[in-house]
């Protein structure tokens, strides 16, 4: 994570918020820790009804569930505010722990998106998970 990197996300964050007069991404903080890893809503585009969750949390603060709460809360958002029909994420192969945080909150494995990421000169398959509102 470079600071290119920190620039674009803030520059997308800036306009899905003015495009929509919403807050669609977040930092994870504690009121004793600071800051523990941020949370945010990616929009399909054209015909697609679907909106995708991405989340990250510091190392320091693995394994105490942080993740799976702040899924849970953006996904209750994303299908009560939004309307959106379906949520998906994408975890990096290997990655058991954000498996893990999907699969706590009813997403389904739905397949593997090969070599779908390219990071740090090495591609890496995608695991995607998803979700459907549910019916009323």
């Amino acid at each position: 994570y470079h600071a290119k990197d920190a620039r674009f996300w803030i520059e997308y964050a800036t306009k899905i918020h003015s495009e929509l007069n919403s807050i669609t991404n977040w930092a994870i903080r504690s009121k004793t820790q600071g800051l523990l890893g941020g949370i945010g809503l990616i929009f399909a585009e054209g015909i697609m009804h679907r909106v995708e969750i991405g989340y990250w949390i510091g190392k320091p603060f693995w394994g105490r569930g942080i993740a799976s709460r702040a899924v849970g809360r953006v996904e209750r958002l994303c299908f009560e505010q939004f309307d959106f029909q379906k949520l998906t994420a994408l975890v990096f192969s290997g990655n058991q722990a954000s498996a893990r945080v999907l699969e706590k909150n009813c997403f389904q494995k739905e397949g593997v998106l090969r070599n779908h990421f390219l990071k740090n000169g090495s591609f890496i398959d995608a695991i995607c998970f998803g979700k459907v509102a549910a019916k009323s």
